[in-house]
C-alpha cells in the first residue's frame, strides 16, 4: 500500500460531498468564518451542523473580503468569504482559552482569486511565537488546509499570519477544537498533521459529527489491499474516540498470505514523527480462527510482536517517542505470525511530525497587561501592536525592550510610548509589568495625578512624563519622593526637568527671561549635542586594568604608544609566578607592543590564579596574550588551559609559526571578585604575558546563558589597520575584512553610534555591499567545534545620502533558510545593531550569512561591522562570595600565601578543592564551606574573626599550632558548627565565653582542646585510652569443629573441596561479624585516594557524639575498639569506635566499610551508616537486642545454644556476600526469603535513580517465583544503569532476569540491549512463548564499582526483573582475556530438577540433561 499525501489537498475538494448529519453536543468549539459580514452573522454549515461566526471580535486588522462566484461552488460556506492582510508585517487572532488544554487547531485558505489578480500569496503562519508552517496556496485546488495538535501554555492563544514575501497573507477560516489531554502525546513540541485515512472505497470523508472531535479522516485503500467491513458496533470508547464509520471498516491485503505494507515519504528528510495505528476485529472468528501479526519498519526494526486485535474494540497503538528517517522514507510492513490463521488489518492511521516550540512566550500577566495598555489607550492601529509583545524577538513590538532570561518567558523591561497622543490618567495596568526599569510616557496628553504606584515598580529607574501639561506634578505621593530622594528613580517632568522635591504650588514662570534666553538656549543645546557625539569616546582610560605580566620592578608603569594604554606590573594581582623575558630576537618583532617583551610562568603547582576585586554583575572585556618568544630556551611550545573563576574558558596552544596566541571573552561577574587562573594540564609550564579587563555596557551582549567567547570581529574595508583604542572606547579589535564578492562602500560624515555598542566611527564610516550588486551579499564561515552555540552581532548605518527614490530594504538570513529579519531598511548616519536573541548552531559547523534586496529596494544590501561569538557554558558556580572573602583574609592573616593549592576558588571544581577544606555542593546554588582543616600549619597570633564569615562550618580544626590569646565567643553564633579543635595551641587562653559554655552543655557543639582533653561542656573530660583486647582464641576453635562437622554430616558430597570453601566462607563470616575479634594489621596513614566511595551513609564526628550522648552507654570492646549504644533518628544503633591503638588501620577500616557496603543477608548484620572523619573511625550497625553471634553460640543470652547445622547454615549463607535484588519491589525498604531457594531478596531502589515501577499480569505469577513478580521499567533515557559497589579484581557470576507478564497492558514484548560497564553484554529479546528471558555473564571486575545498564535500541521500553551478583572464586572459570556469556550449564540426570542454591553455593542454574 502506497501513498503520498494528498490529504489536506484533497480535503478542499471533497467539502462539498460530506454528507448531511444531526447535530451533536459542539462544546468547546470556535469556528470562525473569516471576513464575514455583517459582523454579527452566525449560521449553522448544512453539510456538518456546525456553527460558524464571524471573526471580528477576535482580530483587530485586516479586510473583508469574498472568493469569486466561480469558486463558491465548489466548497463549504465558511470558506466564501475570507480575510486578507494587506498592512503590516505580523496579524493575530487571539482567543481566551484555558491553560494546559489540548486543541485542534485548523485553518483553511481558499484564495478563489478574490483580489483579481490571479497571485497565489504565501506567507507564514505562527502559533504564539512559534512558526507552525509555511502556507502555499496550490493553484489547482487555490487553496490549502493546515492543520495541528497543540497544548497550550497559557490561557491566552494567537494565531498569526506573518507576510514573508509580496503577497499578502489571507484565511477563510479558523476552527478550534478541545481535545482529551490523555491522547496524541509528545515527548515535547506539537504536532502538525500530516495524514489521516481510514480504509474505504467510498469517497465520503468522514468529519463531525461522525468524529466528535471534528478531525477529518479521508478514505484510501490500493490496488495491493482489500477491505472488510461489519455493520456489528465497535466499541471506540478509548481516549480517541474513532468514529464508527472508520472502525467498522479495515484493510487486509488481496493476497492473504503476504504481508500488509503502508509506505510514505516526508518532505523534511530529518523531521521527527508520531504515528497512530488503530486496530479492531471486525470478524466474528472462528473457534480455529487467529488473527495475530507483528508490526515493523524500515527494513524489519521491531514496533509490535505478537499482536492480536481485540474483538469489535479499538486499540490505538502508537510509539511514546518522535522516530524519524535518513532518507524521510517510512516503510511499515504488518506480517501475520505463525500462529495465525488469518492476515493482519488495519482501522485507520494518523501521521504527524513535530513541530518544535523553543520560543517561550512572554509572561502571561504582562501581556494581559500591555492588552489593557493597547485599548485604554486606544493604539489597536499600531501595526505593530499585533500577537506577543516580546518574541520573536524581530516581531517585538514597537517601544517595548525585553529580556530574555534563560528557559524563563521573556519580561518587559522597557515602555516607550512618548509623543503617542494618550488620553485620560496613567493606566494602573502599568504596574503589572514588574521588570519595567524605564518608562516614557512623554508628549502626550495624559492627565491627572501621578500614581503611587511607580513607588512599588521596584525595578524602575526612570520615568518620564514631560510635555503632558495636563499631569498634575505639584504633588508627588510621598513613596515615591522617598525613592527619588534616595536616588533609586528619576522622575521627569515639565520639559525634562527632573522633580526631586515636593511643591504645594506650581512655579511661576517668567516668561520675559524664558524668550530672552530661549535661542541662547537652543545654541547651548546643539552645541552640547555634538560635543556630546564626537568627545563621549574618550572615555578615561583609568577604568581599565592593563597587567603586564611579570614586569619588574612590579611599581613601573608605562603608556604603550601605539594605543596610548597605560601598563602596570602583575605583581599585586597574583601570588606565585616567576617574572621572565622573551627573546631579544622576538622584541624586535613586536616592537610597538611593550606588554608582550615580559612574561609571568608557572612551574609550581596545578592552578594559578590572578584576583581581582571588581563589581558584581558587570560586564567585562576580558584578554590574555601569550608570546612564548622562547623566553626558557627550550623551543618547547607550552599547552595549558585558562580558567575563569571555577571554569574552563579555553585550552591555550602557542602555535609555532606565531609563537603566540591571544583569548578573550565577555564575562558578566557573579560576584565582586574575579579569578582568571592557569591551570596545567601536561609536561609544559604554563605562562601568560598580557592580562586586560574592559568595562563593558550591561545591556551589551546579553546571551540567555553563560559568556561569550570571541571568534572574529570584523569591518569592511580595504585597509589593513586594525582598530583598536581609542578609536574603539571599549578597546575592542576589528580587524579588516573584504573577500571578493565584496566591495566597501565609505564615507566622511559623522555617523551617529550613540547605541550601547559604541561602535567606532572608523568602522561605522565604512561597509560593505555585493561585488554584484544585484546578487545578495554573503558571509561565510566554519567551526571546528560544531556543537558550539554562537551569537552573531551585525552592525548597520546608511552612510549614503540617498536619492529620493533610492530604497535600501533586505531581507537577513542564516543558513539557507532560516528567517532573521525581514524588510530591514539602514537607519540613516545611525548604527543599528541587530543580533540573534538566542544562541543558534549548525549540525556542520558551517554558517551562512545572506543579505538579500526585497523587491521594494533600488540598492544593495550592506553591512558595516560584524561580530561572531560562541558560547561558554559556565556550569560550575563560584563559592558564596562572603566565604571567598573570608578564606583570602584567613590566607593572609596566617601567612598561608605559600599553600600551592590555595589559588582560585576554595571549592570549585571540586578536583582543585583547597587543601584543609571540605565543602558542600547544593543544587543550583554556591557552594558553601562546611569544614576547615588548619592542623599543624604553624599559625600564630589570635584567632581571627574572618572565621565567622564561614557561617556553614560544621568542623574547625586549629590544633597543633601556636594561636594565642581567648577563644572567641563568636564560636557561639555560628549555628552550624558543631567541633572545634583547638588542642595543642599551648599560649591559648583556655577560659570559655559563656555563650559557648552553653552551647557545650545543650551537647549541640564539642570544644576540644589541650593535648588530651576534650570539652563537651564546663567540665573538661578525659580521653579514655582503650586496652587492646585479648584475642578470642575460641573462635580458631569453632572454625576447626564446623568444618569436622560438615566433613562427617555431607557425606552425600564425598568431597573435601566443599568443606574447605566452607571453612573459607565461614573465616570471612567471622572476620565481618559485630565484634571482630582480630586485628591484624597495624595502622597506617591513609592517602587521600583512599577515601570510601559511598559517601550517602557518612556521618560527621559531632553527630557521632550526639547519637551515643558523648559514648555513655558501652555495649562491649574488642580489638577494633569500643561499642556504644546509641540512637538514629529513633532507631536503636550500635557503634563501634575505632581505638588508637586497634592494629586495624584505614586501609583494613575501608575494606569493611565497603564489604558491608555491597553485603546483605538475613543473617548478617546490617550497616547504617560509617565514621570517616580525620582520626575518628566509626562503624553504625544495627542494634541486636537478642544478642549477636557469640551469645547465642554460648548461651549467654536466652539459654539457647544454637544447634550446629543452624550455625553452618548462617556461615554458609552469610559468607556467600550474594547481591540479590528484586527490581522494582516496593516499598523500597522491603526484604524477604524467597521459599524456593532460601535467599534474601531486597529493592533495587538504592542501586538505581531512574526508572518506573510495575507488576506483571497475575495470571503470569503462578508460573514464576516472588523476585520475578515485580520489574523496573524505563521510559525515559537511552541508558539506564544499576551501580553496585563491588571488589576490584574480583569475579562474580552476575544473571538479569526480565519477565515481561504484559505488565503494561500492550501485549508489546519489549526488545534492548544489556551492557556491562561501557560494553554490550547481550541483547535481551523476550520469547513470546516463555514470556521470559534470563542472561547470565563471568566477569572479572576491574574497578570497585560496577554498572549494569539496560539500552534502548528500539521502540520499545526496557525493563528488568531480577539482578543478581554472586562472588566466584578467582581461580575458577579463567580466561586468557575477555569474560564469560553462559551458553549451557547442564548435568546428566534422569531427574527433572533445576539445581540452585543450596546444593551449588554460588547459586549457578544446573539443568538436567541425558
Amino acid at each position: 500500500m502506497k501513498f503520498l499525501f494528498w490529504f489536506l489537498p484533497f480535503l478542499i475538494i471533497a467539502f462539498d460531498i460530506l454528507e448531511l448529519v444531526q447535530a451533536q453536543d459542539q462544546t468547546g468549539f470556535i469556528s470562525l468564518d473569516c471576513g464575514l459580514v455583517p459582523t454579527e452573522t452566525n449560521y449553522v454549515e448544512k453539510s456538518t451542523n456546525i456553527s460558524y461566526k464571524s471573526d471580528f471580535n477576535y482580530i483587530e486588522t485586516g479586510e473583508a473580503k469574498k472568493i469569486n462566484d466561480a469558486y463558491r461552488t465548489l466548497f463549504q460556506q465558511q470558506t466564501w468569504s475570507l480575510r486578507s492582510f494587506p498592512h503590516g508585517q505580523r496579524n493575530c487572532y487571539n482567543f481566551n482559552l484555558t491553560a494546559n488544554r489540548k486543541y485542534l487547531i485548523r485553518g483553511t485558505f481558499i484564495y478563489g482569486n478574490y483580489d483579481n489578480l490571479n497571485q497565489l500569496p504565501i506567507f507564514d503562519l505562527h502559533i504564539g511565537p512559534n512558526r507552525w508552517t509555511t502556507v502555499t496556496t496550490l493553484g489547482v485546488t487555490n487553496g490549502s488546509i493546515h492543520e495541528m495538535i497543540h497544548v497550550l501554555t497559557q490561557d491566552r492563544l494567537q494565531v498569526c499570519l506573518v507576510k514573508t514575501g509580496d503577497t499578502k497573507p489571507f484565511i477563510s477560516s479558523l476552527e478550534l477544537r478541545p481535545l482529551n489531554n490523555e491522547t496524541y502525546v509528545t515527548q515535547s513540541g506539537s504536532l502538525v498533521a500530516v495524514s489521516r485515512v481510514f480504509f474505504s472505497p467510498t469517497p465520503t470523508f468522514v468529519r463531525y459529527d461522525e468524529d466528535i472531535n471534528d478531525r477529518t479522516w479521508v478514505p484510501y485503500i490500493d490496488k495491493n489491499n482489500s477491505v472488510i467491513r461489519t455493520d456489528v458496533a465497535v466499541d471506540t470508547s478509548n481516549f480517541y474516540n474513532v468514529p464508527q464509520v472508520v472502525a467498522r471498516t479495515a484493510a487486509i491485503p488481496v493476497d492473504a498470505s503476504q504481508p500488509l505494507t503502508i509506505d510514505w515519504t516526508l518532505d523534511e528528510v530529518t523531521a521527527l514523527s508520531y504515528i497512530y495505528m488503530h486496530f479492531a476485529e471486525i470478524q466474528s472468528l472462528k473457534a480455529n480462527e487467529t488473527r495475530e501479526f507483528n508490526i515493523t519498519y524500515n527494513g524489519g526494526k521491531r514496533w509490535f510482536d505478537y499482536f492480536r486485535p481485540p474483538n469489535f474494540s479499538i486499540t490505538t497503538i502508537f510509539n511514546p517517542r518522535a522516530v524519524s528517517s535518513p532518507d524521510g522514507k517510512f516503510s511499515f510492513t504488518f506480517a501475520m505470525t505463525s500462529n495465525s490463521t488469518l492476515p493482519p488489518l488495519i482501522n485507520a492511521l494518523e501521521i504527524y511530525k513535530v513541530l518544535d516550540l523553543s520560543l517561550l512566550e512572554t509572561n502571561q500577566d504582562e501581556v494581559l497587561a500591555m492588552m489593557n495598555i493597547k485599548v485604554t489607550y486606544e493604539l489597536n492601529k499600531r501595526p505593530s501592536w499585533q500577537g506577543d509583545p516580546c518574541v520573536p524577538e524581530s516581531y517585538r513590538w514597537e517601544g517595548l525592550d525585553c529580556s530574555y532570561p534563560d528557559s524563563e518567558p521573556p519580561r518587559i523591561i522597557s515602555l516607550n510610548l512618548t509623543g503617542s497622543n494618550l488620553t485620560g490618567t496613567i493606566t494602573s495596568d502599568i504596574s503589572k509589568l514588574t521588570q519595567l526599569r524605564e518608562l516614557d510616557l512623554s508628549n502626550n496628553g495624559l492627565s491627572g495625578e501621578i500614581p503611587a504606584f511607580f513607588a512599588d515598580m521596584n525595578l524602575l529607574t526612570l520615568i518620564n512624563l514631560s510635555g503632558n501639561p495636563e499631569i498634575n506634578g505639584s504633588v508627588i505621593p510621598d513613596s515615591l519622593q522617598k525613592r527619588i530622594d534616595r536616588n533609586s528613580l528619576k522622575l521627569i517632568l515639565d520639559g525634562n526637568q527632573n522633580r526631586t522635591t515636593k511643591s504645594k504650588s506650581k512655579d511661576v514662570p517668567i516668561v520675559a527671561i524664558a524668550a530672552s534666553v530661549a535661542g541662547g538656549f537652543s545654541l547651548i543645546v546643539i552645541v552640547a549635542i555634538i560635543f556630546v557625539l564626537t568627545r563621549r569616546k574618550q572615555k578615561p582610560p583609568e577604568e581599565f586594568i592593563s597587567l603586564d605580566c611579570g614586569l619588574v620592578p612590579k611599581d613601573t608603569i608605562y603608556r604603550e604608544k601605539s594605543t596610548n594604554i597605560v601598563y602596570k606590573s602583575d605583581a599585586n594581582y597574583i601570588e606565585s609566578g616567576v617574572a621572565r623575558k622573551v627573546n631579544a630576537a622576538y622584541m624586535t618583532l613586536s616592537q610597538r607592543q611593550r606588554k608582550i617583551w615580559s612574561l609571568r610562568s608557572f612551574p609550581e603547582g596545578t592552578r594559578n590564579c590572578y584576583n581581582f576585586n571588581l563589581t558584581a554583575k558587570r560586564r567585562y572585556l576580558i584578554r590574555a596574550d601569550f608570546v612564548y618568544g622562547n623566553y626558557d630556551d627550550r623551543n618547547q611550545l607550552p599547552s595549558f588551559d585558562l580558567h575563569v573563576g571555577p571554569n574552563k574558558w579555553t585550552s591555550v596552544s602557542v602555535p609555532g609559526l606565531k609563537n603566540s596566541s591571544y583569548h578573550e571573552m565577555i564575562h558578566v561577574l557573579t560576584q565582586d571578585p574575579l579569578q582568571v587562573c592557569l591551570v596545567k594540564t601536561g609536561e609544559t609550564t604554563p605562562f601568560i604575558s598580557s592580562l586586560q579587563l574592559r568595562p563593558l555596557h550591561n545591556e551589551t551582549y546579553g546571551t540567555k546563558s553563560g559568556s561569550l567567547v570571541t571568534i572574529s570581529r570584523v569591518y569592511f574595508s580595504p585597509t589593513t589597520l586594525v582598530v583598536r583604542y581609542a578609536d574603539d572606547i571599549h578597546d575592542r579589535g576589528w580587524s579588516s575584512y573584504l573577500d571578493s564578492q565584496m566591495k566597501s562602500i565609505s564615507t566622511d560624515l559623522f555617523v551617529n553610534t550613540s547605541n550601547f555598542y559604541d561602535v567606532p566611527q572608523a568602522v561605522a564610516r565604512n561597509a560593505a555591499v555585493p561585488a554584484n550588486e544585484s546578487q545578495p551579499l554573503t558571509i561565510n564561515w566554519s567551526l571546528n567545534e560544531i556543537t558550539t552555540q554562537i551569537y552573531v552581532y551585525m552592525h548597520f548605518a546608511e552612510i549614503q545620502n540617498l536619492e529620493a527614490k533610492g530604497t535600501r530594504e533586505f531581507n537577513i538570513y542564516c543558513n539557507g533558510n532560516e528567517h532573521w529579519l525581514s524588510y530591514f531598511r539602514p537607519p540613516k548616519f545611525t548604527i543599528k545593531t541587530i543580533a540573534n536573541s538566542r544562541a543558534i548552531s549548525s549540525p556542520d559547523g558551517k554558517f551562512n550569512l545572506t543579505l538579500a534586496m526585497t523587491g521594494n529596494s533600488t540598492l544593495p544590501p550592506l553591512i558595516n561591522g560584524l561580530e561572531l561569538y560562541k558560547v561558554l557554558s559556565l556550569l560550575q558556580l563560584d563559592t558564596d562570595q562572603d566565604e571567598v572573602s573570608a578564606m583570602v583574609n584567613i590566607k593572609r592573616s596566617y601567612g598561608l600565601e605559600k599553600k600551592v593549592s590555595w589559588q582560585g576558588d576554595p571549592c570549585a571544581p571540586q578536583i582543585y578543592l583547597w587543601e584543609g577544606l571540605n565543602c558542600s555542593y547544593p543544587d543550583s546554588k554556591p557552594p558553601r564551606i562546611i569544614s576547615l582543616n588548619l592542623r599543624g600549619n604553624k599559625l600564630t597570633g589570635s584567632i581571627t574573626p574572618e572565621l565567622s564569615k564561614l557561617t556553614q562550618l560544621i568542623e574547625l580544626d586549629l590544633s597543633m599550632n601556636d594561636l594565642s590569646g581567648d577563644i572567641p565567643d563568636f564560636f557561639a553564633d555560628m549555628k552550624s558548627l558543631k567541633l572545634i579543635k583547638l588542642s595543642g595551641n599551648p599560649n591559648l587562653n583556655g577560659k570559655i565565653p559563656d555563650s559557648l559554655k552553653k552551647r557545650l552543655k545543650s551537647h549541640s557543639i564539642t570544644l576540644m582542646y589541650d593535648v588530651h582533653t576534650s570539652l563537651t561542656n564546663s567540665q573538661i573530660i578525659k580521653k579514655k585510652v582503650p586496652v587492646v583486647a585479648i584475642v578470642f582464641g575460641v573462635s580458631a576453635l569453632l572454625v576447626i569443629l564446623a568444618i569436622f562437622f560438615v566433613f562427617l554430616r555431607w557425606k552425600r558430597s564425598k568431597t573435601i573441596v566443599f568443606v574447605l570453601v566452607c571453612s573459607f566462607y565461614i573465616h570471612i563470616f567471622y572476620s565481618i561479624h559485630l565484634t571482630f575479634h582480630y586485628g591484624l594489621v597495624k595502622r597506617k596513614t591513609r592517602s587521600f585516594s583512599s577515601s570510601i566511595t559511598r559517601k550517602d551513609l557518612r556521618i560527621r564526628f559531632p553527630k557521632i557524639l550526639e547519637m551515643t550522648n558523648n559514648f555513655e552507654r558501652v555495649l562491649g570492646k574488642g580489638g577494633f575498639g569500643t561499642v556504644y549504644h546509641g540512637k538514629l533518628d529513633d532507631t536503636q544503633v550500635a557503634v563501634k569506635m575505632l581505638s588508637s591503638s586497634s592494629a586495624q588501620g584505614y586501609k583494613e577500616f575501608k575494606a569493611e566499610v565497603e564489604l558491608l557496603l555491597r553485603v546483605h543477608h538475613r543473617h548478617l548484620v546490617g550497616l547504617v551508616g560509617y565514621c570517616d572523619d580525620g582520626d575518628n573511625l566509626a562503624l553504625i550497625y544495627e542494634y541486636m537486642a537478642k544478642g549477636d553471634l557469640h551469645e547465642n553460640m554460648s548461651g549467654k543470652h536466652s539459654g539457647n545454644v544454637l544447634s550446629w547445622e543452624t550455625r553452618m547454615q548462617i556461615a554458609v549463607e552469610a559468607g556467600q556476600g550474594f547481591i540479590s535484588l528484586d527490581c522494582g519491589l516496593v516499598p523500597e525498604n522491603t526484604t524477604y526469603v524467597e521459599n524456593t531457594i532460601n535467599i534474601t531478596y531486597k529493592s533495587d531502589a538504592d542501586y538505581i535513580d531512574s526508572g518506573s515501577v510495575g507488576k506483571i499480569k497475575d495470571a503470569y505469577t503462578t508460573q514464576f517465583q516472588r523476585q520475578l513478580w515485580s520489574l523496573r521499567s524505563f521510559p525515559d533515557g537511552k541508558r539506564n544503569c544499576y551501580n553496585v559497589n563491588v571488589t576490584a579484581n574480583s569475579k562474580y557470576l552476575i544473571r538479569g532476569s526480565f519477565v515481561y507478564g504484559n505488565y503494561d497492558g500492550l501485549n508489546q514484548l519489549p526488545s534492548f540491549d544489556l551492557h556491562i560497564g561501557p560494553n554490550k553484554w547481550s541483547s535481551v529479546t523476550i520469547e513470546g512463548v516463555a514470556n521470559f528471558s534470563m542472561t547470565e555473564i563471568i566477569h572479572v571486575v576491574t574497578q570497585e564499582r560496577l554498572q549494569v545498564c539496560l539500552v534502548k535500541t528500539g521502540p520499545t521500553t526496557p525493563f528488568i526483573s531480577s539482578l543478581e551478583l554472586r562472588p566466584l572464586p578467582n581461580q575458577s572459570y579463567v580466561t586468557e582475556t575477555g569474560s564469560l556469556t553462559r551458553f549451557a550449564r547442564v548435568f546428566f540426570s534422569t531427574s527433572s530438577s533445576v539445581i540452585r542454591l543450596q546444593k551449588t553455593i554460588f547459586l549457578h542454574n544446573f539443568l538436567k540433561t541425558v
